[in-house]
């Protein structure tokens, strides 16, 4: 029966991350700028230079895919070169190719926002 069917509801995490991009709208145009650029940072993966940001070790592995064996960790505040970027929708990853150590990170779960690592822009030099 079609009326019984109750609607899919979307994760709390995912309707909180929504409702925040959602309601932050900035009115000066300087704000709009800034804003903009946090917007990107948070939403956007791209090969280049990053920067850990986890507090946790970040596990370096052998393939993109999770897996529990690890070729390497990776600290707050190292900065790696990110070869590819694969989106892992089942896993609910954005994984990163990086160059030293040679292996797969995650970068970003796209579900909650959180990240491991963060893009360096040039005025983080």
């Amino acid at each position: 029966d079609e009326t019984s069917k109750t609607p899919a509801t979307k994760p709390k995490e995912v309707q909180s991350v929504q409702s925040v991009q959602s309601t932050l709208t900035c009115v000066s145009s300087r704000g709009k700028e800034i804003e903009e650029r946090l917007r990107s940072r948070m939403e956007a993966d791209e090969t280049g230079t990053y920067l850990i940001s986890s507090r946790a070790p970040v596990l370096v592995a052998a393939s993109k895919d999770l897996s529990p064996t690890s070729v390497a960790e990776l600290s707050t505040g190292d900065v790696i070169q990110v070869q590819q970027c694969e989106v892992l929708e089942e896993a609910q990853r954005v994984r990163g190719r990086i160059e030293k150590p040679a292996g797969w990170i995650s970068l970003r779960n796209p579900i909650s926002g959180f990240r491991w690592a963060c893009l360096k822009q040039p005025q983080d030099e």
